[in-house]
């Protein structure tokens, strides 16, 4: 086990004056345990020379699918290396923007290959597990997206980011959020009412009143019509706009609810359907909503 060695400073030794033997000692245990957790920070730099951007210069080709594999391997070691280090990201600006670079570059190259048809006549059985890579980025980028430093980068947050990561940005991100749920791409328009939905949590203090109507109102408008057979996208839809209704407090929230379900009810799908579920427990949490009170 390492020995960490820590010279008390001036105002160390002005501040645990007259304290007992045994307090200076826990005081001067927490300091270095605060110092310990700092990052390094010249472990946290990083260029555009790294690892990170192995194989991201050239064009996606399903026919070097070995190659690709490998290359992403190399990149991936690279970005979980650094993250270890540095598990809020790079502090320096430099070294944050280079980050960000490689979010950026790596959703393109995935872009890229998504939009291959039939994945230029490739027969690949494992293919398919190389676009769930953009999963794994999603979960990174929550892990270090800071609203205090990440603001100017709200568009890469709306291009990539979850739902909870694009609701920290409040206002920066509410355009993004906004076209994304008038776009075609269904994945993009559950992340966008995932995020809005976190937006009428009676702890949001960000948005008016009038605003969070606003959002209530497109949550309302996305929920699919209810149909016997809701299975894939407009299943998608309609649990993420009740699952996000489920964060409102108002009464025009609850009958939104209540009303679609009446209606979703009355195909005689019974009370153990999923999207039924959804719902009633969308209605129990406005209701537990408007009895909490609010987080300061």
């Amino acid at each position: 086990m390492p020995v960490i060695k820590v010279q008390p400073s001036q105002r160390f030794l002005q501040i645990t004056r007259g304290l007992t033997p045994m307090l200076c000692f826990l005081a001067l245990i927490a300091s270095a345990s605060i110092a310990q957790g700092q990052d390094p920070p010249h472990d946290c730099d990083v260029n555009r020379e790294s690892d990170l951007f192995r194989g991201l210069d050239e064009l996606p080709d399903w026919t070097k699918y070995k190659h690709m594999v490998e290359q992403a391997m190399t990149r991936d070691k690279a970005r979980e290396a650094l993250l270890r280090r540095c598990p809020r990201g790079p502090s320096d600006p430099s070294s944050r923007d280079v980050l960000f670079s490689y979010f950026s570059q790596e959703l393109d190259f995935l872009e890229g290959l998504s939009q291959t048809p039939n994945r230029g006549g490739v027969d690949c059985g494992e293919c398919e597990g190389f676009m769930y890579r953009r999963d794994t980025l999603r979960t990174r980028l929550a892990q270090i997206a800071d609203p205090s430093q990440d603001g100017v980068r709200s568009p890469l947050i709306a291009r990539l980011g979850d739902g909870e990561t694009m609701a920290r940005f409040g206002p920066a991100i509410e355009g993004d959020v906004r076209l994304l749920l008038d776009g075609d791409v269904y994945r993009d328009r559950t992340r966008a009412l995932e995020t809005l939905g976190l937006w009428l949590s009676p702890s949001e203090s960000r948005f008016s009143s009038e605003e969070k109507s606003a959002f209530r109102d497109l949550l309302v408008a996305a929920l699919p019509r209810p149909a016997v057979s809701m299975v894939g996208n407009p299943y998608f839809l309609a649990n993420s706009a009740l699952k996000g209704l489920g964060h409102a407090t108002d009464v025009e929230s609850e009958k939104a609810v209540q009303e679609w379900l009446d209606r979703y009810d009355a195909l005689g799908l019974g009370p153990n359907d999923t999207l039924a579920r959804s719902a009633r427990k969308s209605l129990q949490s406005i209701r537990k909503n408007r009895e909490r009170p609010i987080e300061k």
